[in-house]
């Protein structure tokens, strides 16, 4: 009776093991866009979030390690190195991001600026933001350790409005 109990138990474990991987395999996780869509490439506005220097040092999705001094940012399900541009309405600038992370993972937010994206369009904590795909190419033989793809800061800003201080 003994081992019958102990076989029941690993059939079980196993047949619950395989119905939490094909619940979590179909469910919303984040699989990277094989095609970016169309619309993806106009300006959409989003939901938006920044993350910071709590997160200094970890590595990203990408194998990365996150330096919030960059021009970076995290989606879901944007292709690693894809360029977007992240425009804030209030201030009516803009700056160029990489993707090199996942996330955000609360509520309906589509991307997570690193500090320094979020102080060039002078964003902070969470709020719309528009948003378009530049580029969907990722670069292929980086370093991908300590190594980041270069994003040069260009910052748009309105003609009279005094430059903003980094």
């Amino acid at each position: 009776m003994v081992i019958f109990r102990q076989i029941f138990r690993i059939v079980f474990l196993v047949l619950l093991l395989g119905v939490l991987f094909v619940i979590a395999s179909s469910s919303g996780c984040s699989r990277p866009m094989k095609v970016v869509p169309q619309e993806f490439y106009s300006f959409r506005l989003v939901e938006a979030s920044h993350y910071g220097i709590e997160l200094a040092g970890r590595k990203t999705a990408n194998g990365e390690v996150f330096n919030p001094s960059l021009l970076t940012a995290a989606h879901k399900e944007l292709p690693f190195g894809t360029i977007v541009q992240v425009g804030n309405p209030r201030t009516k600038k803009s700056v160029r991001v990489r993707i090199n992370d996942r996330g955000p993972y609360v509520g309906n937010r589509e991307i997570d600026l690193s500090t320094a994206a979020a102080n060039a369009i002078g964003f902070s904590g969470v709020g719309k933001l528009h948003i378009r795909v530049l580029k969907t190419e990722p670069r292929q033989n980086r370093n991908r350790q300590n190594e980041p793809a270069p994003v040069k800061a260009r910052i748009v800003v309105p003609a009279g409005t005094p430059s903003p201080s980094l």
